[in-house]
């Protein structure tokens, strides 16, 4: 981008500061997410620079598995182009709120990259075990929020699903 340019390029890398990649070693060594660790996921880190809004919310980070990302003629060139601006090769792109992130306190980073890494799971077969690929490596796959409800769906109905209930419990024990 030069001087004359007034438009913000829509992704960029981590600026200098704390680095998400730093913060997700260090929580890939809880036992939840020793799994990423384990099996070599490799993580790649963008900053979003321009808000982007998810049901009336600014989305503060998501992940994207790479793989999916792009299909079809251009797929291997997506991917060279990923690689070559994340300086690696990435199973998963995770992509922060840059504005958010600037501005966080150190224990609001560690939470939202510990709940971006919870995303990340082994996938399992038909039978509820560990699934493999062909060369026994663990499959990975992205997993929805375990909670799907609205505040006032609970002030109203309270713990009607074993989902809402759950989090209710673990959220009581935290405090």
């Amino acid at each position: 981008m030069n001087d004359d340019d007034e438009t913000i390029d829509p992704y960029s890398l981590p600026l200098p500061g704390p680095q998400p990649g730093d913060i997700a070693e260090r929580l890939m060594l809880l036992p939840e997410h020793a799994h990423l660790s384990e099996h070599d996921v490799q993580l790649g880190w963008l900053m979003r620079n321009t808000p982007k809004e998810k049901g009336g919310k600014t989305e503060l980070g998501s992940v994207h598995a790479v793989k999916t990302m792009a299909q079809g003629a251009f797929k291997d060139l997506f991917t060279m182009m990923l690689e070559r601006l994340l300086f690696r090769r990435a199973d998963y792109v995770v992509v922060l709120d840059a504005a958010w992130w600037a501005q966080a306190a150190p224990i609001d980073r560690e939470a939202l990259i510990y709940h971006e890494l919870c995303h990340i799971k082994q996938a399992v077969d038909q039978y509820g075990a560990p699934k493999f690929d062909k060369d026994g490596y663990p499959v990975f796959r992205l997993v929805e929020h375990d909670v799907t409800a609205f505040n006032a769906e609970v002030a109203r109905y309270g713990s009607w699903t074993q989902d809402i209930g759950g989090f209710l419990s673990a959220a009581r024990g935290a405090a």
